[in-house]
């Protein structure tokens, strides 16, 4: 799996903590676009991050990028992680996409180096 370091921009966005197993991340998901339908969006910060960058093809139930950075990468890296919560970006979503062509840039936040 190809793996960069990326500079993760400074990002608002609307935020919710899935707390659990990761069968459960889609549950958690329909609260976050529920709520948006609802109420409109109130954003976060993600704040400015040095990252770990692998993508994900496929469904979104099964992240091979997130299991693979922080199991097998991050431990041969040399990097340490910073704290922050890893960010999916999903970068095709809607209802036509099918699982199998699902594309996710996982970012593995790590501590800043100088």
């Amino acid at each position: 799996m190809n793996v960069t370091i990326a500079d993760f921009l400074a990002t608002k966005v609307a935020a919710i903590s899935h707390i659990g197993p990761p069968s459960g991340e889609h549950d958690t998901v329909s609260k976050l676009i529920d709520w948006k339908l609802q109420h409109g969006i109130e954003a976060e910060t993600i704040p400015a991050l040095r990252c770990a960058l692998a993508r994900d093809v496929g469904s979104r139930l099964n992240n091979k990028a997130a299991r693979y950075l922080s199991a097998e990468w991050l431990p041969h890296s040399g990097e340490e992680l910073s704290g922050y919560p890893v960010v999916f970006h999903y970068v095709n979503v809607g209802p036509k996409v099918k699982d199998e062509e699902a594309i996710t840039d996982v970012y593995l936040p790590l501590e800043w180096r100088e």
